[in-house]
């Protein structure tokens, strides 16, 4: 008797579901359970597919996903009428079993769970491919940032020679300046060292006197 009773549900509820896909849309859905010319698997295998592909193109593959998803018509059906729970049970079928275990579904039945795997996976889409577009924006971020700061720091290095080796010529032209070591072909960096030893030396004989003091 009870079970009696849940099959009639069910089957009033398949019936309710059936009914809301216009014609045209009625067409689009059953065909999603059939394999194409010049395809391995059928359109319900490849609308259920959750994107993995974190890149530019893999953005791209899940909104296409979610166009073609929007584009069953979901967004206009009237669902309350069946039961949420119901609505969810008929598409997680429809997204676990194969195509053809779908496509024999008796009477109202196979449409109506091509109608609830429409109206659930539609949203869902939406969420995955703004997922996709945040981890890949996330990678991009991370990458570019990587390269910059590497970047950076050859940068720095190079001006930090740069500035070193300059400061140093430039301190040695200064002293050789100073002591008349600079002819016309540039200092010359022996003479340049005796004069700087000899400052040296001068500079720590004065701090040893002054320590005697």
């Amino acid at each position: 008797m009870i079970s009696e009773i849940r099959e009639r549900v069910a089957l009033r509820q398949y019936k309710i579901l059936a009914a809301l896909p216009s014609p045209g849309q009625r067409s689009v859905l059953e065909e999603l359970v059939t394999v194409a010319e010049g395809r391995r698997i059928s359109g319900l295998d490849l609308l259920r597919k959750s994107p993995t592909d974190v890149s530019g193109a893999g953005v791209g593959k899940a909104l296409e996903r979610h166009v073609e998803l929007r584009g069953l018509g979901a967004a206009g059906w009237d669902l309350p009428a069946v039961p949420a729970g119901k609505v969810a049970a008929l598409a997680r079928f429809a997204k676990a079993a194969r195509a053809k275990a779908v496509a024999d579904l008796a009477g109202d039945r196979k449409l109506a769970t091509l109608v609830a795997f429409a109206a659930v996976m539609e949203p869902v889409s939406a969420d995955e491919a703004i997922e996709v577009f945040d981890l890949a924006m996330a990678d991009l971020v991370r990458t570019s940032a990587f390269k910059a700061g590497k970047e950076r720091l050859r940068t720095l290095k190079d001006l930090d020679t740069a500035l070193v080796g300059g400061f140093v010529e430039a301190v040695g032209n200064l002293l050789a300046e100073d002591r008349g070591l600079v002819d016309g072909d540039g200092v010359d960096t022996a003479v340049l060292d005796d004069h700087l030893g000899r400052d040296r030396k001068a500079d720590e004989e004065f701090g040893l006197a002054d320590l005697q003091r």
